[in-house]
């Protein structure tokens, strides 16, 4: 009974080791946002911002706790989809939480995503899009969180 325990300890640790590792592995590969190019003034971008900048789409107004739409495209101008020039991937921030992640096919995919997000209370969306050839590129926008009303059943 003894070896049993023994063995089934080793096979426990062996499986709580493996998760560890992985775990660790898939931390490494978060990217680091810092130094994403950003696009200051759209009145002067040129064709390189143009195509890589994310393009957050969402009302600048919600009410709490309901659902509502966020699309994130990349470019305003369409970019490249093909082996030797593309865009990665795309993520969804809110501070320092993920609200989502997408790895995009180089060839069958168009870099835009539309998720169904809820706050309860404003938050700043920062969107990431990264190309394998001209970087990590960003854009932010304020979605403010309006306190619906309460009905006079509620009061």
């Amino acid at each position: 009974m003894a070896t049993q325990t023994r063995r089934a300890f080793f096979k426990r640790s062996a499986v709580l080791a493996g998760t560890l590792l992985a775990a660790a592995d898939a931390f490494a590969q978060i990217p680091s946002y810092a130094g994403a190019h950003s696009v200051p003034d759209w009145e002067k971008a040129g064709i390189l911002e143009q195509k890589h900048s994310p393009w957050i789409t969402a009302p600048d107004s919600v009410n709490a706790g309901e659902p509502f739409q966020v699309t994130v495209r990349v470019g305003r101008a369409e970019h490249p989809q093909q082996s030797d020039h593309h865009i990665e991937y795309i993520h969804l921030k809110m501070g320092d939480l993920m609200l989502a992640a997408t790895s995009l096919h180089y060839d069958l995919v168009r870099p835009e995503a539309t998720l169904t997000v809820k706050l309860d209370e404003t938050a700043e969306l920062a969107a990431f899009a990264d190309c394998n050839l001209h970087g990590l590129w960003t854009e932010r926008k304020v979605v403010k969180v309006v306190k619906a009303e309460s009905t006079p059943a509620e009061r």
